[in-house]
Parts: structure tokens; sequence; C-alpha cells
């Protein structure tokens, strides 16, 4: 079931504003950031210019995956293995503002997200 359209929204232009300050300007011919949804899930991705002539294509990598429980209301952070699984964030209990989870995922206590 997706994400209801108010929901959406709103995700929307939290996620545009986050990851619009994340990438320097002097580096943003070389790396972007993009969100996708699916269902109630919203994966945040990293894409990489390439860093060789051999390379042509942009790489792309997972950053987080935030999603949401309608039951509850509620937003849980994940973060994804070197085998693309997914994990819960166990540092941080489910919450109903999405802006902890964007705070959460800026601070990056673990440097899991963000290396």
């Amino acid at each position: 079931m997706p994400l209801p359209a108010a929901t959406k929204n709103l995700v929307e232009k939290k996620l545009d504003a986050f990851l619009g300050k994340r990438v320097p300007p002097h580096v943003a011919d070389k790396i972007r950031l993009s969100y996708t949804f699916r269902g109630n899930s919203v994966t945040i991705w990293e894409h990489r210019a390439p860093w060789t002539k051999s390379l042509p294509e942009w790489s792309i990598s997972s950053v987080a995956q935030l999603r949401y429980n309608p039951k509850v209301q509620t937003w849980m952070l994940y973060w994804s293995d070197r085998n693309s699984k997914w994990h819960e964030d166990e540092g941080l209990a489910p919450v109903k503002n999405l802006d902890l989870i964007l705070a959460e995922l800026d601070r990056d206590p673990t440097g899991i997200y963000w290396g």
C-alpha cells in the first residue's frame, strides 16, 4: 500500500531540503543524491560520476531506507549491508516525526550511512 498523498508530499519536501544540503556545491557535478518510493518505504540513493574512462556509467548505491508504519503512523530507519539486505537501525526507536529520522541520518554516529 502506498503512502497517503499528504504524507508523500511532506516526505518529498523534507527529503528535497535535506538532500539539497548534503552535497557541497564544489562536488555537485560528481555526486548526486536521490530517493524513490516503493509502497510505504523511501530509499535514498547516492550517485557517483565515473572515476575512470573505462566506466562510462554513474555508479549508484543505497544510503538508507525510511519505512512508514501506517497503523501506528511511525517511521523507522534502515541501513543496507554489502549484500543489499536491509537492517533496522537499532539505535533509533520508531518515531512519528520524520525530522528525527533525518537528524539521525545526518548525524550518522556509526558512519554506516555516509561512510
